[in-house]
């Protein structure tokens, strides 16, 4: 039998980033994605979430749990989001996997995109 571990998960602000509601944002596009006025899709908010907080260690269940409000949130008067949420030992290995593919799909992609800013600036000199 799997044991359960329940962490605790706070996703803070600053003065330039107010986590409660860019989080409220990312939910309703979550929601409401896909449609005529909304480009954004569920996926795209999901990898926002485990891209935006790498630190916070979450699976794209619990992106998902958290953008559909499955997972109730509390907000500090820090403006810190504060959350829990549970998994097994085997989640966090596949948790841990799953990051690294997301991290090296992220560091490729900076690179591509690095590559064809140099190129552009070459062909205008």
């Amino acid at each position: 039998m799997a044991t359960m571990t329940t962490r605790e998960i706070r996703l803070g602000s600053s003065p330039y980033f107010h986590t409660p509601g860019m989080l409220r944002w990312m939910r309703h596009c979550y929601q409401h994605g896909g449609t005529a006025y909304y480009t954004t899709t569920p996926e795209l908010m999901v990898r926002m979430v485990l891209e935006g907080w790498p630190g916070a260690n979450l699976t794209t269940e619990d992106a998902h749990g958290l953008l559909s409000g499955e997972i109730t949130i509390n907000v500090d008067d820090n403006d810190t989001v504060i959350f829990e949420v549970t998994s097994t030992a085997e989640e966090g290995a596949l948790q841990r996997a799953e990051r690294e593919t997301i991290g090296e799909y992220s560091d490729a992609k900076k690179r591509l995109t690095q590559a064809g800013y140099n190129q552009k600036m070459k062909e205008m000199n």
